[in-house]
């Protein structure tokens, strides 16, 4: 194959695919954040109302493959048909649930004499997690957010089923036009291992770092 041709299919992958996932997962990850550390709180609290709707909107999420959420966002919500708000909503939900749990277990490993110390000077509960107990459990969490930052990246593939375009559905159309299925699909491949990869690496770094803070703590 010509290398120039190449070339043209990399860069047109990048622009055309890459970034628009790019652009989507992060965007994703931050309300999927948002609803994690909202909904870990929550269950916390064990209000019971409260966390019977969590229980329930986590099993759901869990039951549920997220190409029917995808339809759901983009067919019955009044979302104005846009694929990208559908996708950035359905991946939010659905990653959010997950979240949840990440969230939960990173509070509930903050010592109790952390909750203690913050009553002690006067810092009410929303501001205890804030300013001292929230900073302390994404120490825990960080790497299992890496983790799923990863399974949400591999996730935006599916948006492609809405006519949202990133780099699958970029792919598609360029074996549609060129009928080279091979190399097309063996770089969306790369581009997928690479980013995955670094953040593996990062997700790796995160938990070794975050050890080492906590027993320097323990040590304390």
């Amino acid at each position: 194959m010509d290398i120039a041709v190449q070339i043209s299919i990399l860069k047109v992958l990048f622009i055309k695919g890459l970034l628009p996932m790019l652009k989507l997962a992060p965007l994703s990850l931050v309300f999927s954040l948002a609803i994690g550390v909202f909904g870990g709180v929550i269950r916390l609290l064990r209000i019971p109302i409260l966390d019977q709707l969590m229980t329930v909107y986590i099993a759901v999420m869990r039951g549920l493959p997220i190409l029917i959420l995808l339809f759901i966002a983009y067919f019955v919500l009044p979302l104005g048909s846009n694929p990208f708000v559908a996708a950035t909503v359905a991946l939010s939900i659905y990653h959010g649930a997950y979240m949840i749990e990440i969230f939960r277990g990173g509070l509930q490993a903050v010592p109790i004499g952390q909750w203690e110390a913050a009553r002690a000077i006067g810092l009410s509960f929303w501001r205890s997690i804030r300013l001292v107990i929230l900073p302390q459990a994404l120490l825990v969490v960080a790497p299992a957010v890496v983790g799923q930052l990863v399974i949400l990246i591999k996730t935006t593939a599916v948006t492609s089923i809405i006519g949202y375009v990133e780099i699958t559905r970029m792919g598609r159309s360029l074996m549609e036009t060129l009928l080279m299925p091979l190399p097309i699909f063996g770089y969306i491949a790369i581009y997928y291992f690479v980013i995955c990869h670094l953040l593996k690496i990062m997700g790796e770094s995160l938990e070794h770092a975050s050890r080492r803070r906590l027993q320097g703590r323990k040590g304390n």
